[in-house]
């Protein structure tokens, strides 16, 4: 094929990721309070194989739980666990690595907020103090924590004042006990498994005893793709949300689907059954030595409600907040007394004042600056207790006009044609500038700005002959000069039609992606790319739906009633055999592919004879015309990954040509007159290492006498 200017989209080149890392998890915790994490271990960096600094984490929902593993909170070895309570962290801290029997563990003390230490004292040694996981009982204002020694399991009661520990029972050895959590009304719960079968049960344990009454044994639904559910028996814990008694589990464990092979699962556990469900994950696997939320008092109030900006000016600068105010504390019991709130923004105070319960705050108004703006939001009760902080965003001004809509890209010929609608109104739901809009469009490849100031909803211009992928981008532009969001057409390939015959190896990316027109027909998002690794085209296979993606060659110009052989090698990747077929058509979409002229329903795997992996079909076309060949996958789901390569259309036009295309087998052995045989190689490419005169050319299954004239 001709030389390729290179123009490659992001969203298609590369190795595909089999799996997105994080996506759409839930809340776990009330807006506001995030999770905290103590880590024992993980990994900061694998390439160089350095550890994640001891200490607490934040596993914050923005970040979709995915801590920054160089910016511990605080910094400390919690070996012996780590809990929260009343605007303390409280701490058991050794080097669990060191002989534990001759470890004096100290019982260190943090201020929540300030991250602080307020106090450390020594403990005592001889396996007294070494605990590994801590429970927080806050009827008793006692610890709660498991402790092991080479041969025994204790459940011990610690004095956080005092760091005195007092055992007060031995667990069975025959059980691993991995973590406790109390809930809001003392009731004291752990995780243990059985060490002969990893039987995995959710059980209450009596206080005043350490009496284990079993509530069930745990299953595990809701993994990821394949996976089952394995407990490495590392440091793992379970903590509580008192705001809605939601028990959680977070630990490592195994998966096929990310890229360590391992990960965190934080697992919602129902305090009734032992049943269980992954709700979000880490994608490194991390060893948990203490989780907490960072709750408020529990009389705090909750958070507020119903929160907007309302303009009080026709430009929508000046304006004043509304928001509710709420009526149950933190842990749902109704707020009696008024409440105060402040509103800050960039950390000044811009609001703040007092009400009942349950009033809706209308702030007074001010003059905003044009643009989006964040305010936090607190609410405090009468003795002080501070709710969570919540951030809200609102817009001041004419709203940023959306992204423009319908926009589409046709070509004929060498002229393309682009139009589009207007925005329907502003990004952040604000009103937009009545003024009307005009409009930029920027051409790929090399980012070429095309049009500036258009007033109409279109745009056409000319290409030169080199066959190239073309896109736009189109933004709207308000009469203030307010630019709104951009957004793509749709791809194109444009440019002068190739002559028969033709070839592709993929030696780039770019052989791909400025010649073949690549069709998502199910819309399910997998579909063609290209492996970087292979210099191959790859297709990998969708979740949910059975494949139907299209692979279609650059225009090419075809002879009425001439014959054609296509070449091409395909195989399946791993997992499952693929299956495809080929169609023939005037057009680059599935509907103008209307001859279908071959279907492999198991495409062969790479480590079959390479014969096997290259396939043939001869086809005619009925007018001179521009004809195009479309690779269709129709695989089920959840299968596996097809390859494509190598792909030539030939006229045929000698015998040589014929026995080619009948040829099944692919290598042939092809002897002189004389019986000598002179090479051995796969048709039609041993044709141009042949001279003129008669040849026999003899695979398992044919043997053919040819003239060859040149």
């Amino acid at each position: 094929m001709k030389k390729i200017k290179l123009f490659i989209l992001a969203t298609l080149m590369g190795n595909l990721s089999l799996f997105s890392q994080t996506s759409g998890f839930p809340r776990i915790s009330m807006e506001g309070v995030e999770l905290m994490v103590a880590v024992k271990h993980g990994t900061y960096d694998y390439n160089k194989h350095i550890a994640m600094p001891k200490g607490l984490y934040a596993f914050n929902y923005d970040e979709n739980f995915q801590p920054k593993k160089d910016q511990p909170v605080i910094r400390f070895n919690a070996s012996g666990g780590c809990v929260l309570n009343d605007g303390k962290i409280y701490v058991c801290e050794y080097d669990y690595n060191a002989n534990l029997q001759n470890q004096k563990p100290h019982w260190k003390v943090f201020d929540a907020a300030t991250h602080q230490l307020l106090s450390d004292k020594e403990m005592e040694d001889n396996f007294r103090c070494t605990t590994y996981n801590l429970a927080y009982d806050r009827t008793t204002d006692k610890i709660y924590g498991l402790l092991e020694t080479y041969t025994e399991n204790y459940l011990v009661r610690i004095d956080p004042a005092t760091a005195q520990v007092e055992r007060v029972c031995e667990l069975p050895f025959t059980n691993k006990y991995t973590c406790l959590a109390c809930n809001k009304y003392g009731q004291l719960y752990c995780i243990y498994f059985k060490k002969e079968d990893s039987t995995h049960y959710l059980a209450k344990i009596r206080k005043s005893d350490g009496k284990v009454a079993n509530i069930g044994e745990m299953t595990v639904d809701n993994l990821l793709h394949n996976d089952i559910f394995i407990n490495f028996g590392y440091s793992q814990d379970i903590f509580f949300n008192n705001s809605n008694d939601k028990l959680y589990w977070i630990l490592q464990s195994s998966t096929q689907n990310l890229v360590h092979n391992e990960y965190t699962a934080i697992i919602d556990v129902d305090t009734n059954t032992g049943a269980a469900s992954l709700t979000a994950y880490v994608v490194d696997p991390i060893m948990v030595n203490g989780a907490f939320f960072m709750e408020p008092e529990f009389s705090a109030p909750r958070i507020i409600e119903n929160f907007n900006y309302v303009s009080e000016s026709d430009n929508h600068i000046r304006g004043h907040l509304e928001f509710r105010l709420p009526t149950l504390d933190y842990v749902g019991n109704a707020i009696d007394g008024q409440l105060s709130y402040v509103v800050k923004e960039n950390g000044t105070t811009k609001f703040e004042g007092n009400a009942m319960p349950g009033t809706v705050v209308k702030t007074n108004a001010a003059e905003f600056a044009q643009g989006e703006h964040q305010v936090t939001v607190t609410v405090a009760n009468s003795a002080g207790e501070e709710g969570p902080t919540v951030k809200r965003s609102f817009f001041s001004g004419y709203d940023k006009p959306k992204a423009c809509r319908n926009i589409t890209l046709t070509a004929e010929g060498l002229t393309t044609k682009l139009t589009w609608d207007a925005p329907d109104g502003g990004v952040h739901g604000a009103p937009i500038n009545p003024a009307g809009f005009t409009y930029t469009v920027i051409r790929y490849p090399f980012e070429v700005t095309v049009a500036t100031g258009l007033k109409t909803c279109e745009f056409v211009e000319q290409h030169p002959e080199d066959m190239t992928r073309y896109v736009y981008i189109v933004k709207a532009v308000d009469a203030s000069g307010q630019e709104g969001v951009s957004a793509f057409s749709n791809n194109l390939i444009v440019g002068k039609p190739l002559e028969i015959p033709f070839e592709s190896i993929f030696e780039s990316p770019a052989e791909l992606l400025n010649y073949y027109t690549i069709v998502d027909a199910n819309k399910d998002g997998n579909s063609w790319s290209y492996d970087l690794a292979a210099q191959s085209p790859i297709y990998i296979y969708s979740d949910t739906k059975k494949a139907d993606d299209w692979l279609i060659t650059p225009p090419a110009n075809f002879r009425k009633n001439r014959k054609y052989t296509l070449t091409f090698k395909a195989w399946s990747g791993f997992m499952a055999s693929e299956s495809m077929e080929v169609w023939v058509g005037k057009g680059r979409t599935p509907e103008t592919l209307d001859q279908m002229i071959l279907s492999i329903p198991a495409v062969p795997h790479i480590e079959n004879d390479v014969s096997q992996i290259i396939h043939r079909a001869n086809f005619t076309t009925n007018s001179d015309s521009i004809f195009h060949v479309g690779f269709r996958v129709t695989s089920p789901a959840r299968s596996g990954s097809l390859y494509i390569n190598e792909i030539r259309i030939e006229e045929i036009t000698s015998g040589i040509d014929t026995f080619a295309n009948d040829n099944t087998e692919g290598l042939v052995d092809v002897y002189g007159v004389n019986g000598v045989m002179l090479h051995h190689a796969v048709l039609p490419a041993v044709v141009d290492r042949l001279s003129a005169g008669v040849y026999i050319l003899r695979s398992l299954s044919k043997t053919y006498k040819v003239i060859i004239s040149k």
